[in-house]
């Protein structure tokens, strides 16, 4: 229910002055850049590259680890920090630090050392324990009629 002089706008509807906007004047400041400056050869099938560099993500860690991680190196203290988020990734700064990491059940210290840079914290913490197969039962006929 409108009236008659209050405009109605939707999507591809004209606006108030009457026009059909569908796209934004190129004066606008919300329009979109130019490309740039993108590169032809970016991937090196123009002309090789000495060498390749690749767009990465930067790895994840969560904001209270990274905090405390970065806290810690400025004040050259090393205290074990206590973690129930498993999917960081161990970063360089981490190196020499011992985090204890939950797996469900309680904590398990972990000394982050150079090799594990790269990893997730969850591949040093297992959350089962496999305690064997389980053993086979005897299997028992049960003879009927004796």
């Amino acid at each position: 229910r409108t009236s008659s002089d209050e405009p109605t706008l939707f999507v591809g509807s004209p606006d108030a002055s009457g026009a059909l906007r569908l796209f934004r004047p190129a004066d606008d400041v919300r329009r979109l850049p130019a490309p740039l400056g993108a590169d032809p050869n970016q991937w090196g099938l123009l002309k090789p590259l000495d060498k390749k560099v690749m767009a990465r993500r930067p790895p994840y860690i969560t904001i209270n680890l990274l905090n405390k991680i970065t806290r810690m190196n400025k004040e050259g203290v090393k205290e074990t920090i206590q973690v129930y988020q498993r999917a960081s990734t161990i970063i360089p700064a981490m190196i020499g630090h011992t985090i204890a990491l939950h797996n469900g059940r309680d904590f398990v210290p972990v000394t982050i050392m150079e090799g594990m840079v790269g990893f997730k914290l969850a591949d040093f913490v297992p959350t089962h324990t496999f305690k064997g197969h389980p053993k086979s039962m005897k299997v028992t006929k049960y003879r009927s009629g004796r």
